[in-house]
């Protein structure tokens, strides 16, 4: 007969195994092996975290299965012209993109509703933003090292935003300040180094 001791050890075993499988980390190690991402993986359906990174490309089915899923990273998918174009979850607030060559813009209400944390980075082919790519809940937006995009026209900028952070944009001209939005207690620019002033 098992000791009451022994049974609640092993019911907060099975918790910690679940809360550790609610954040997951893929990496490829860099080998001359190639991976392909999510074609005969099941991750579990309660995951809340997830990073993938230097993945040869990625099944577009393996986001649309984490209904539970908050935070992504993705990073270095050199077969994806875009990761958006392979579907995320709508229970998404955190995302984060980072080192797509290939991405040139971001279509039109190809992120999730619920999302309130965006971070792209070192995105260099990236040239235009939709009107309307920011979903309304948006309240942080960090964009690094994206050289070739131009202009942040203020028709971009969601109404909800809050902190706004810019760095290393050489080819970044002007950007209007009147056409901030009034939500905003946070800018940060950093390199962008023909940017003159904030007329």
């Amino acid at each position: 007969m098992c000791e009451l001791d022994d049974v609640i050890e092993y019911l907060e075993l099975q918790k910690a195994e679940a809360d550790a499988r609610r954040e997951i980390r893929i990496h490829h190690n860099g080998s001359d092996e190639e991976i392909v991402g999510g074609e005969n993986w099941e991750l579990p359906c309660s995951i809340r975290s997830l990073e993938i990174c230097n993945l040869k490309t990625l099944s577009s089915q393996l986001l649309k299965s984490l209904t539970s899923l908050e935070c992504l990273d993705i990073c270095n998918l050199p077969q994806i012209q875009s990761p958006l174009e392979q579907g995320l979850p709508s229970s998404l607030s955190e995302l984060t993109i980072e080192v797509f060559p290939n991405l040139q813009s971001l279509p039109e209400s190809a992120l999730p509703s619920s999302l309130s944390m965006l971070t792209i980075e070192d995105c260099p082919n990236l040239q235009s933003l939709a009107e309307s790519v920011f979903p309304s809940s948006l309240s942080e937006l960090t964009i690094k090292d994206c050289p070739n995009l131009r202009s942040l026209a203020e028709s971009v900028l969601p109404s909800s935003l809050s902190t706004l952070t810019i760095e290393d944009f050489p080819n970044l001209q002007s950007l209007a300040k009147s056409g901030l939005p009034s939500s905003l207690s946070e800018l940060t620019i950093s390199d962008c180094t023909n940017l003159q002033s904030l007329q």
